[in-house]
């Protein structure tokens, strides 16, 4: 019957292995330090250091709220500028959980996240999440620094909301093993843990091997002694305003104004079941069954356990190709048609950033060419954050990008969201704000972890385009099938947004730019 330190061990943060920990209570026994309401406690990445697998790239801070994480940013190499190692970009200006609630006995009862309730605070600095092949984070990974709170609260049969005292959670049966039903006139404790964990670079978060990126994870956990008849969870991403690429140190000059829109955008894709890793790159047409470009301000449900696996209509899209005849280039067009996995939902990731722009020069020899504003889509290295919950059924044949399974084991299924499989998530961007909810109409099992977000994010550093790269070597084949701008528009390779544009448009001397990937009724695709 286990102790509250002996649930937190299931945590990301007290499950690896630490190279430095503080731990903050709110009433405090030694070795404990006080968290006083004035404490602010914050992660500053070190000045001028590269950008490595070995060096600390995160920097945030937080005040009173620890579940409000403010001026959350990350080092990125400084590609353009071999006297500078890194510069510093904003990734969130606030990550913020709102008050989770639950649902006891029919009532909905909020879980107020404030600091009545809280219980302890840890802060870590670098360590490594051991690969277990079990258990919650059953992958490894290198950690750079992170923040847990933790919450605790008793529910009285008739509707109040209490403070977990220092003794009940010292107690061994704070949770039960047993998980049985709470008994009408027995209290309900809650634990709400609330994460945010940052990690060093790596090249593992798209199933392509093209970006090399920072994870991040705020994510939320709850545990009751009871079962619960549901729960929901929110959490808010936003990001600064505008890019800070541009004028930033290593853009004195501000190069990047004519290569980037000031604003960011956000793009969502529905990943293709059959999409394979194999392929020389993520085309749009190879990489998702639909796509949408520019965030309205709706709310997608995006993950849900009441949908079953299903055939889509062909109607909905069309992939575009190119064949070769005996006139050269010409453009051929197919009705697509796709399958839905059980509970995947309306888009299956996102990626939020600055549109790209080719030069001045190029821009004014290809008017009308959409080469102003290129979407950044799958994955980007330009100031762009990525969130996705669902890869493809063949994508995720690798463990990383593989699903919940019905029996509640992360990176188990391929092609299933990368959600517990009770939880309907709804995601709506609108502007430089993502908001992430999840709920479950129960039941909710006791004494087992609810884990919202557990997917979490990633920060995109860098694509590399050089000679023999996986980005070079596809672009390659591409503009050995036609090339992707007349033959007479001096184009380096190289160039950031040519890549990005290859992806989305292909080109014949008779038709001009096409897409790639064409949808034809984007509201019918995203029911489906």
């Amino acid at each position: 019957m286990p102790s509250l330190d002996a649930i937190l061990a299931d945590t990301m943060l007290l499950g690896a292995e630490l190279t430095g920990l503080e731990r903050y209570d709110v009433a405090p026994a030694p070795p404990a330090r006080p968290l006083s309401r004035a404490r602010v406690l914050y992660v500053d990445a070190p000045d001028d250091a590269p950008v490595t697998a070995d060096a600390a790239i995160w920097s945030f801070w937080v005040d009173g709220d620890p579940a409000r994480v403010l001026d959350v940013t990350c080092k990125v190499p400084a590609r353009e500028r071999p006297d500078v190692p890194s510069h510093e970009l904003g990734v969130c200006s606030e990550v913020r959980w709102d008050a989770p609630a639950v649902v006891l006995r029919g009532a909905r009862v909020p879980l107020p996240l404030d600091r009545a309730h809280l219980l302890r605070v840890y802060l870590a600095r670098g360590g490594v999440l051991p690969a277990r092949g079990c258990g919650l984070w059953p992958l490894g990974a290198p950690l750079d620094a992170g923040l847990l709170a933790v919450y605790g609260f008793e529910l009285t049969p008739e509707g109040a909301v209490h403070a977990l005292t220092a003794a009940q959670c010292a107690r061994d049966d704070l949770m039960p093993d047993d998980g049985a039903p709470a008994a009408p006139d027995a209290p309900v404790r809650v634990v709400v843990a609330v994460e945010f964990v940052t990690c060093r670079p790596a090249r593992d978060y798209d199933p392509w091997g093209l970006l090399l990126a920072a994870r991040l994870h705020p994510h939320l956990m709850l545990m009751a002694s009871a079962a619960l008849d549901g729960f929901e969870a929110a959490a808010v991403l936003a990001r600064p305003e505008g890019t800070d690429m541009i004028g930033c140190f290593a853009d004195l000059e501000q190069a990047w104004r004519s290569r980037a829109g000031p604003r960011f955008e956000c793009a969502l894709g529905a990943v293709s079941n059959a999409a394979s890793p194999s392929a020389a790159l993520p085309t749009w047409e190879r990489a998702f069954d639909y796509a949408q470009v520019g965030a309205r301000g709706e709310a997608h449900v995006v993950v849900d356990p009441a949908r079953p696996a299903r055939a889509c209509a062909p109607a909905l899209c069309l992939h575009r190709g190119r064949e070769v005849g005996d006139a050269g280039p010409v453009m051929t067009a197919a009705e697509h048609s796709f399958a839905k996995a059980g509970r995947q939902g309306a888009f299956d990731g996102l990626v939020l950033a600055p549109p790209l722009r080719a030069p001045p020069a190029v821009e004014a020899r290809l008017r009308g060419w959409r080469v102003d504003a290129v979407t950044p889509l799958p994955v980007a290295d330009h100031d762009a954050l990525h969130m996705y919950w669902r890869w493809g059924e063949a994508l995720g044949a690798a463990p990383r990008f593989a699903g919940w399974s019905a029996s509640f084991e992360p990176n188990r299924t391929p092609g299933a969201p990368m959600v517990p499989p009770d939880q309907r998530v709804t995601v709506r961007a609108e502007g430089a704000s993502l908001s992430y909810q999840a709920s479950c109409e129960g039941p909710v099992a006791a004494s087992r972890w609810q884990v919202v977000l557990h997917h979490g994010l990633a920060f995109g550093l860098e694509i590399a385009r050089g000679e023999g790269s996986t980005a070079a070597e596809g672009l390659a084949a591409l503009l050995r099938e036609a090339p992707v701008v007349p033959d007479d528009v001096p184009v380096a390779v190289d160039a950031h947004w040519l890549l990005h544009w290859a992806l989305r448009y292909c080109s014949t001397a008779a038709y001009g730019p096409v897409e790639r990937l064409q949808v034809l009724d984007l509201a019918r695709a995203r029911s489906g």
